[in-house]
């Protein structure tokens, strides 16, 4: 079963477009302004940009992520002041999910 809604739960002011128990198999995906429930990702490629977005009880598989916008500026920003972003799992990977940063332009 799965519904898109509005989410009676506001992030920043905002309403998100609220999905629950939903199963995203080899698809395009933006986070920004949306509430996943119960869903799994497998395959995909993830983007974000830096605006508000629930997750809750979700799985990702073998996906893709790719941020951009205000997303791309903050893992650049941290870059240059030494900082190293990398997957909370990456330590138990044996491959490390790939995080692609777009380029402006």
């Amino acid at each position: 079963m799965s519904s898109f809604e509005l989410s009676d739960k506001q992030v920043g002011g905002l309403f998100l477009v609220a999905t629950t128990a939903q199963k995203f198999k080899g698809t395009n995906i933006s986070l920004d302004g949306k509430s996943f429930t119960f869903c799994d990702f497998k395959n995909c490629t993830v983007f974000y940009a830096g605006g508000p977005f629930k997750t809750h009880e979700c799985k990702f598989e073998d996906c893709r992520w790719v941020l951009h916008g205000d997303a791309a500026l903050v893992v650049e920003r941290l870059s240059e002041l030494g900082w190293q972003v990398v997957s909370p799992k990456e330590q138990e990977q044996e491959e490390p999910q790939t995080v692609e940063v777009a380029e402006e332009g």
